[in-house]
């Protein structure tokens, strides 16, 4: 009995060694890695030369087996196999994969979608001392950030949730200051800004003012 215990022992620790062996090992991308691009072709190192099947799936209990069989090459200053496989289709942005290589499941999280401006702001003329108000809509898969600009300087920004969203600038008793051109940028995870459109404010004096300026103009042509 002791002696069948001992051959079960060693048959259990010859497959274990010869597991870990063949598993595959440093994924590329990297376990857990986030921005893959959509066209990554998976890459991994092996220290068997047979160990070249590839599982791959949206869930880490379901994984497909894609291909086997696949040749790897030696490094003989690393003595490990390196494989790659083409996934031959661009995957879906914002979208987390599991695949292996026949050990661990991994996981990468592709490209975030760039959020897509769908309504930019348009021109407006106002009285001074009036409210002006720009809106913007826009559609982003992850938060975002939405920053407006008068004349390339930044005067606000605020946070925006995931979905279809309306961004507003409101300007309350504006002056001829604050006439000028205005745009705002979307930018969410994915690191890449939309840019809308840009809007002209267009403010027109205080009758006051209006008055000065025609008492200044008098004087002047006055002096001539």
């Amino acid at each position: 009995m002791k002696r069948f215990a001992s051959v079960s022992m060693c048959v259990f620790v010859v497959l274990f060694i010869s597991r870990l062996v063949s598993a595959g090992f440093a994924p590329d991308p990297a376990d857990g890695a986030l921005a893959v691009p959509i066209d990554k072709t998976l890459g991994w190192a092996s220290y068997s030369a047979s160990d070249g099947d590839v599982y791959f799936g949206n869930s880490s209990t379901n994984l497909t087996l894609l291909a086997s069989g696949i040749s790897g090459s030696y490094d003989s200053d690393l003595d490990i196999y390196l494989y790659s496989y083409d996934l031959g289709v661009s995957l879906e942005y914002d979208t987390q994969y599991y695949w292996s290589a026949g050990g661990d499941v991994w996981t990468f999280t592709t490209l975030y979608t760039m959020p897509m401006i769908t309504s930019d702001p348009t021109d407006i003329s106002v009285d001074a001392g009036q409210t002006a108000q720009f809106s913007a809509s826009f559609e982003t898969g992850t938060a975002a950030n939405v920053a407006w600009y008068h004349d390339d300087q930044l005067i606000t920004s605020s946070d925006y949730g995931p979905g279809s969203c309306t961004a507003t600038l409101t300007l309350d008793g504006v002056t001829t200051l604050d006439a000028g051109q205005y745009y705002c940028t979307v930018t969410n995870l994915s690191e890449m800004p939309a840019y809308s459109n840009t809007a002209e404010l267009t403010v027109t004096p205080e009758p006051a003012t209006l008055c000065l300026l025609a008492v200044g103009s008098f004087l002047v042509k006055r002096k001539k």
